[in-house]
């Protein structure tokens, strides 16, 4: 079955594209540089600032998304849009929880939503979606569902309060 025409996604008045959102995530982000954001991605700062332009084509891959998700002190904007394109939100894993472990999955988890995000557009490029497509899709989301759910089982077993966070990450 195909779907035809453009999808109709709301997102936050705040950020009307996926570009806006990076921009503030890397260009206005008050306690890193967007210099300092590159080097800890790998990426040469003007990599980075055409990727955060509306004027320009270029993109970050989903292994640079998932490192960016990684570093402390950005304004996760880019996360925020990911959100409301999904219809979902998001809420922050106390640090108290095993700072390694959660960041890991955290990566994971955006991994598999850029992985989605990425799929999606390759289908909607000719305005329809085949049956391959759809499923290929279905597939994606399914794994970011499952990194998600990974992220939630494990801060609950961590917050149990006769279980120590060592016992928990051993778990």
């Amino acid at each position: 079955m195909a779907t035809t025409g453009q999808p109709t996604v709301k997102v936050p008045a705040k950020h009307e594209s996926w570009k806006s959102a990076l921009h503030q995530t890397c260009v206005r982000s008050v306690r890193i540089t967007l210099k300092q954001i590159a080097d800890r991605l790998g990426i040469h700062p003007k990599t980075l600032a055409r990727a955060c332009d509306e004027n320009e084509t270029d993109n970050l891959s989903s292994k640079h998304l998932s490192g960016l998700a990684q570093i402390d002190g950005i304004d996760l904007a880019f996360l925020d849009y990911l959100e409301a394109l999904a219809g979902r939100v998001a809420y922050v894993v106390p640090t108290d929880l095993g700072a390694a472990c959660t960041t890991r999955m955290t990566a994971q988890a955006m991994h598999a939503m850029a992985s989605l995000l990425e799929a999606k557009a390759d289908a909607l490029e000719d305005g329809r979606i085949c049956d391959i497509e759809a499923q290929d899709i279905r597939d994606r989301a399914d794994n970011v569902t499952r990194c998600v759910q990974a992220i939630a089982a494990y801060a609950e077993r961590v917050a149990q309060p006769e279980r120590t966070l060592k016992q928990a990450v051993n778990s």
